[in-house]
């Protein structure tokens, strides 16, 4: 049986010596942005971010099984996959921990001023501010509740926050006080201290917070998006943070990435800028390795595979 694997995540000789033990031929791609071989074509399992970008569905002739390195899958193509009958896993669970730290990071940073006095610090600059804010009884809006929007209601909470929770179904998750329904979410947007943004790249998610939403915002509310760059539109955040209507925000995505070195966010000082790295952990790759793993395992052994989407 072959195995497939693309250099958007970097296996290293041992991972794949292990990989090769449950019955593998290792099969090693490189860039997912160069087309499949006609031998890399006939392989079973492929492992990568979305080498369907260069290397067509239809043309793979004994792919059963793909496992992505990522855990958003909007750039994947999951009906082809479907209907191919090709089962497909995310790696859904290995980035949550990291991204709810970042999270709480960037909302404390705000909340204590802590940029304001990393450059009184490089000033020698000794000027007190006592007015800081503490996530005690603060009610958080997590729009998602997967399992990056459980880390994070998780964190929130052990800091006495109130958790509120929005998903499609409306249906429970832990670590929330309340959950509703997404369409639920505008009319209610100014009873949020914090707004997070956790959501995947779908229709429903594109400018889910507009000029609308952020009007609505008060002067002590924190935006924090760690979903995707689509969801909010940063022009018409701009505007409310250059005018302070909100406290500040923290992006870790935008809509165009790079974000353009002429951008006017770069300005802005209570604004909170990261190239899309919130992900980042030094267990990021033991956990990515040991999904595929057990996901490579389990599909050689007609076992049930984690993290499954079809």
């Amino acid at each position: 049986m072959k195995v497939v694997l693309t250099s958007a995540h970097k296996f290293h000789d041992d991972i794949k010596e292990r990989i090769a033990s449950l019955g593998y031929d290792v099969i090693d791609h490189g860039s997912e942005n160069k087309e499949f071989t006609e031998e890399e074509y006939l392989c079973d399992v492929v492992v990568g971010l979305n080498p369907f970008m260069k290397s067509k569905v239809e043309k793979f002739k004994n792919l059963r099984f793909f496992q992505a390195t990522s855990a958003g899958f909007d750039t994947i193509p999951v009906d082809k996959l479907k209907e191919s009958g090709i089962a497909f896993s995310n790696a859904r669970d290995v980035y949550s921990v990291p991204i709810a730290e970042f999270t709480i990071m960037r909302i404390l940073e705000i909340y204590k001023k802590s940029f304001m006095y990393f450059i009184q610090q490089k000033e020698c600059l000794w000027n007190r501010d006592f007015r800081l804010q503490e996530l005690t009884d603060k009610r958080a809006a997590i729009l998602g509740t997967g399992s990056i929007g459980i880390q994070i209601a998780k964190r929130l909470k052990a800091f006495d926050a109130v958790t509120i929770g929005f998903n499609r179904s409306g249906r429970e998750a832990e670590y929330f006080d309340e959950i509703y329904k997404i369409e639920l979410f505008e009319e209610n947007a100014d009873k949020f201290d914090i707004i997070i943004c956790a959501l995947p790249l779908n229709d429903g998610s594109v400018h889910i917070i507009d000029k609308n939403i952020l009007n609505k915002m008060n002067g002590k509310s924190v935006l924090v998006n760690i979903g995707r760059g689509q969801s909010v539109d940063t022009e018409a955040l701009y505007d409310v943070l250059k005018e302070r209507k909100i406290m500040g925000a923290a992006l870790d995505v935008f809509e165009n990435e790079p974000l353009e070195k002429d951008s006017n966010l770069w300005k802005l000082d209570n604004l909170l800028i990261s190239p899309h790295i919130c992900s980042g952990s030094n267990y990021m790759n033991k956990r990515v390795y040991d999904l595929v793993y057990e996901n490579l395992k389990a599909f050689i052994n007609k076992e049930e595979l984690k993290n499954r989407i079809i």
